[in-house]
């Protein structure tokens, strides 16, 4: 009954056309973001129960991939590892909205 919820959930949000491991890199910033932290770290991601056992190319695949579709941002430069979850893209069951440049 709880993974049903769950799923239609992902349906309605659009988060059933990512892969698991996509879906767990957005699951654990959204919970590291709950904490009160805006950017988080790599290294902060990489320890989370969700992300833990990722390789270290399976994590930046999915990364990239995030950000590549837009849920994701660089918060400092490219050598910082931080990033900004941007999961407000999506509107309504899965639609997403206008993007703002």
């Amino acid at each position: 009954m709880l993974r049903v919820l769950i799923t239609t959930m992902e349906n309605d949000l659009g988060l059933d056309k990512l892969s698991g491991d996509e879906r767990n890199l957005i699951y654990t910033m959204s919970a590291l973001s709950s904490d009160g932290h805006e950017n988080l770290r790599t290294e902060d991601m990489k320890k989370h129960p969700l992300c833990q056992n990722l390789s270290h190319p399976t994590f930046y695949r999915a990364l990239r991939t995030l950000l590549d579709k837009g849920y994701v941002s660089r918060a400092g430069s490219r050598k910082t590892g931080t990033y900004s979850l941007h999961i407000s893209k999506l509107g309504p069951m899965g639609n997403e909205t206008q993007s703002r440049a």
